[in-house]
């Protein structure tokens, strides 16, 4: 995708992530925030979700998930779904080298 197209958020993005517990930060339509991460559309139109507040760095250093933005609510979910399941993979492999184990 062009990065000079403008972004095409669905309308209920900000609903959709209500019900996941992802609040819009302020007025910025692209950025959001859940009890321990944060959340954006960057601007390709991939939906991201970064480490925990307490290891955040910044974006470059602390991003677990992207998809491509979710169009549909049922998308969303399995979106979610998906960047949780991956978040878990990445704190059991950051453990595991913390441990000294190799996952060949």
């Amino acid at each position: 995708m062009d990065k000079d197209e403008a972004l095409k958020i669905p309308k209920q993005l900000k609903y959709w992530a209500e019900r996941h517990g992802i609040k819009q930060q302020r007025d910025i339509k692209c950025v959001f925030k859940s009890k321990n991460r944060h959340w954006r559309i960057n601007c390709y139109n991939e939906f991201q979700m970064s480490e925990t507040f307490v290891t955040f760095d910044r974006w470059a250093n602390s991003l677990i998930a992207t998809v491509p933005l979710p169009k549909t609510q049922a998308e969303f979910d399995e979106a979610i779904i998906y960047m949780k399941k991956q978040a878990i993979l990445w704190k059991m492999a950051k453990n595991a080298q913390e441990l000294g184990l190799d996952y060949d």
